[in-house]
């Protein structure tokens, strides 16, 4: 996806260097970027380590998209530098089809699929046997990172932030623009517009992932 010059498409300003740390310290001072699950019951120490070991920001790739997995890998890299609170992994399904339905279920939260399956997906045509409703987050050359629309806009919004400062250091890292056929996720378009970060979600834990290959 390339970036683009329109008039009505404000690209992503960034902030200082202090003070994006301190927006993503905020942000990310309690449960950042994790798939639903049960609520907390207590907030002691231990109980706030054990949440912190298993809280991770799933990345979904499939052994039939075969560059998927290495571009994912990169993301993970690349997270792992400049946004570590995330807890970046990879999960690799099978088949795009058990990947889309990982998706549809909220067993995982984020997805690399090519643009073409992407559009595929919203549709409903093959590979795919029914449509799911998805949001853009960023392009990686023919690839993009999209999500459902009640992916935390607060988490979308760090991740175009993070994806603005240091994206140069991506293969093929861009915005998506605004008329993509996937729409931008809401997160992503207030960030664009250099609107403030959105509220985040209460904290959750995160759940297993059948299904997926975590590798």
């Amino acid at each position: 996806m390339c970036s683009t010059s329109s008039a009505t498409e404000r690209t992503i300003t960034p902030r200082g260097r202090a003070g994006r740390r301190a927006l993503l310290a905020a942000a990310l001072a309690g449960a950042v970027l994790l798939v639903p699950g049960r609520a907390l019951l207590a907030h002691t120490p231990y109980r706030q380590w054990q949440v912190y070991r298993r809280r991770h920001l799933m990345i979904g790739a499939s052994r039939e998209d075969a560059p998927s997995y290495p571009k994912a890998k990169e993301i993970q890299a690349f997270l792992e530098t400049h946004l570590p609170e995330a807890s970046a992994r990879v999960a690799r399904a099978r088949t795009l089809r058990r990947l889309a339905d990982l998706l549809a279920t909220d067993q995982i939260r984020i997805l690399l699929i090519s643009v073409e399956h992407a559009a595929a997906l919203g549709r409903g045509e093959p590979p795919f046997h029914r449509p799911v409703e998805i949001r853009t987050l960023w392009r990686f050359g023919d690839h993009a990172m999209i999500v459902r629309p009640s992916f935390p806009a607060a988490h979308a919004w760090i991740l175009a932030r993070t994806f603005e400062v240091h994206g140069a250091e991506l293969s093929g890292a861009s915005p998506a623009p605004a008329h993509a056929e996937v729409p931008l996720h809401e997160g992503i378009r207030i960030a664009r517009d250099g609107g403030p970060m959105p509220p985040p979600p209460a904290e959750t834990l995160d759940e297993p992932h059948p299904g997926a290959d975590h590798n």
